[in-house]
């Protein structure tokens, strides 16, 4: 089980990442600072990520170690991200209704309030 949780753990900090602009390629030595667990088991966990096609890694030319996610990779950390913070994603979004779609997505394109403020002439 803690292996899972640890893969978890692993593609939800770097869809995070990425949605922040520090990707596409994230630094291992962000990833390891931000998670508090030891950095091999942790790159054992990667290695399982890699296997399923969620992650690809490479190093830098100064030896420094990068993670990426895959486009599979991309879907599977947004899903757990998505599971893992739904009760906050929503928030913030204004005046919309809780059937907004917003409320269940990642993205505010989809919320009904700005939809009406982009159509109004």
């Amino acid at each position: 089980m803690d292996a899972l949780f640890w893969q978890d753990e692993l593609l939800q900090v770097l869809y995070w990442l990425t949605g922040e602009g520090l990707g596409p390629k994230v630094r291992w030595q962000d990833i390891c600072a931000l998670l508090d667990a030891d950095a091999e088991m942790l790159w054992a966990q990667v290695e399982q990520l890699t296997a399923r096609g969620f992650v690809e890694r490479g190093e830098e030319a100064d030896g420094s170690r990068w993670l990426r996610l895959t486009e599979a990779g991309r879907k599977e950390g947004g899903r757990r991200f998505a599971e893992a913070f739904h009760e906050l994603l929503g928030q913030g979004h204004g005046a919309c209704g809780p059937d907004c779609e917003c409320h269940h997505s990642l993205s505010q394109e989809h919320c009904q309030r700005r939809e009406s403020a982009h159509s109004s002439p």
